[in-house]
């Protein structure tokens, strides 16, 4: 509806003014008690109608405007937000969502509207957790956690998740209004980091600083389980020859391939590192017997017998390996990586292509 001009106004007042005085007019030239009534009210709105209207109703017309205007300003800037916004009933429902949320998870935001947001688990996340939210939340408390969810093309992204409770004027939660911002760029930016911290650059195989925490693991679990665990140390026999005759680029390529055939030889439990060089470890936890070991020592000297074709070449390697077992030799991971490597390079001196068990002796003892 168009606006109607200010003059307009101004001339529609001014004749109800001039109709009142005419008619107030024509009641005092007709005297009676019921006109001279209605003249005095007419009197008092005229006098006091204006004051009542300036100090009473033209201050709260001003705040509830203010109101609506707070409000559409709330409304406008979580419609508008990059962030997905949406806003449940106490059961969890939604009510209100912006395109963002829509947007996130893949749904058309109409047909979200009335929705539980249960429809974005991934089954990803401990039973536990939405137990938890739960509590938090409907104790008038916020909760805020990293959260995978699931799109509707069926992948799964993770969002940084705020869920604040909405309470009435008797501290009772009616609504709760969600935030999730989009993490997931973020978190595959931090595997990948944490991938090249402590995955070998060639082999993708454990390096040596996961190998160490890795066996501080086995070894804690180890011990309260009261298992035997094993560590293998393991040299590539003739390698410094295949670099120094067919060049570095064969020799990387060797180490991928043996790696490879280093993971065919254990379980998935166990695991397989490289120290740097032609130096490997493996981690056999949870073995039964010291035969457990040398069984799988014989299965990869096997392997690493078998010849390799790298680019064209023919390459015959072999391997050494040492072994050492909790808690028959020692409790200690530092001294465990000394012993099985004092009896790889037994293992070395008696002829190659075989396996040794660290021994207590002066030639074995660690430093």
């Amino acid at each position: 509806m168009p606006k109607r001009p200010l003059y307009l106004t101004a001339l529609a007042v001014l004749l109800t003014l001039l109709s009142l005085e005419v008619y107030l007019g024509w009641l005092w030239a007709n005297d009676s008690i019921g006109q001279r009534i209605l003249l005095n009210l007419a009197l008092f709105g005229l006098i006091y109608g204006p004051v009542v209207w300036l100090i009473i109703f033209r201050p709260m017309q001003a705040c509830w405007s203010k109101q609506q205007n707070e409000l559409n300003l709330l409304s406008r800037a979580l419609t508008a937000t990059s962030n997905a916004v949406f806003i449940t009933d106490r059961a969890g429902d939604i009510v209100w969502a912006n395109e963002a949320f829509a947007k996130l998870c893949g749904h058309d935001l109409a047909e979200i509207l009335g929705w539980n947001p249960r429809f974005l688990q991934s089954g990803l996340q401990d039973p536990t957790y939405y137990r938890d939210m739960w509590a938090t939340i409907l104790s008038g408390q916020s909760w805020s956690s990293d959260t995978i969810e699931r799109h509707k093309a069926g992948h799964t992204y993770t969002v940084r998740q705020t869920i604040t409770p909405i309470v009435d004027s008797q501290q009772q939660v009616t609504h709760f209004i969600a935030m999730h911002e989009d993490i997931t760029a973020m978190k595959e930016a931090e595997a990948r980091m944490h991938r090249i911290a402590h995955h070998d650059a060639l082999t993708g195989l454990s390096n040596r600083i996961l190998f160490k925490d890795r066996l501080k693991q086995a070894l804690r679990l180890a011990k309260r389980n009261k298992e035997a665990l094993a560590l293998l140390y393991i040299d590539l026999d003739r390698f410094k020859a295949v670099n120094d005759t067919l060049g570095h680029a064969v020799g990387d390529l060797l180490l991928k391939s043996v790696a490879k055939r280093l993971r065919r030889c254990v379980r998935d439990s166990d695991t397989v590192s490289r120290l740097g060089g032609d130096e490997f470890t493996v981690i056999l936890p949870t073995i039964q017997e010291a035969e457990d070991a040398a069984k799988v020592a014989e299965k990869i000297i096997e392997a690493l017998d078998k010849p390799f074709s790298v680019q064209g070449n023919d390459i015959q390697i072999g391997s050494s390996i040492g072994i050492a077992i909790y808690m028959r030799d020692s409790d200690n991971a530092g001294d465990l990586m000394q012993m099985a490597d004092a009896a790889m390079y037994v293992a070395k001196t008696e002829g190659r292509n075989t396996f040794r068990f660290y021994t207590a002796n002066p030639e074995n003892e660690p430093a």
